[in-house]
């Protein structure tokens, strides 16, 4: 849900092209959400049964395109490593100013890791009550840190307002400061 608003905000908000590919080829949801199941997409074009383009989808009330993870008859790992999805991104890069991904979770599977070597930033979603402490470390020592946009939790309990936003901002050293040196 997080990544589809997210793909429909910057499209709708920002103007700005954007597709949202559903890359959970385990257990995909997003095609559900927006009506369009059963359709040929990523799955296809990784096994190389159909062209890109013809696997992307104008989602006209949403303002943005997406792809479909399609019917994954094999191993979806096996598929996202089949050496197809760089130059597949990179074909995607050059259509869309965002690419907005909603990738399987982090844990327990690999299909991710693939996925974070393909993009350039990561949003980390958890959920409240669910997302456990330690696994929640794990995967966060799964994402390279420069590609770590930030981590959003969803389904929060608390009511309190002062625990709604928390953002750390790096110790930066002032050059003329004389301590800093």
């Amino acid at each position: 849900m997080v990544s589809a608003n997210l793909a429909c905000t910057l499209a709708l908000r920002a103007q700005e092209k954007t597709l949202l590919v559903e890359g959970d080829l385990r257990r995909p949801s997003l095609s559900q959400l927006f009506g369009i199941e059963r359709t040929p997409g990523l799955s296809e074009c990784l096994q190389g049964e159909r062209r890109l383009m013809n696997s992307i989808y104008r989602l006209e009330a949403a303002g943005t395109w997406i792809l479909p993870a399609g019917s994954s008859l094999g191993n979806p790992l096996e598929l996202l490593q089949s050496g197809r999805l760089p130059g597949l991104m990179n074909q995607l890069a050059s259509w869309f100013e965002w690419v907005i991904i909603d990738s399987p979770p982090v844990l327990p599977l690999a299909d991710a890791s693939v996925w974070m070597r393909s993009v350039d930033g990561v949003l980390l979603v958890t959920r409240q009550g669910t997302t456990e402490k330690r696994q929640l470390q794990r995967g966060l020592e799964a994402i390279e840190p420069k590609k770590l946009i930030g981590a959003l939790m969803n389904s929060s309990k608390n009511p309190a307002h002062s625990e709604y936003y928390y953002y750390r901002r790096p110790a930066v050293s002032d050059p003329n400061d004389s301590a800093a040196t």
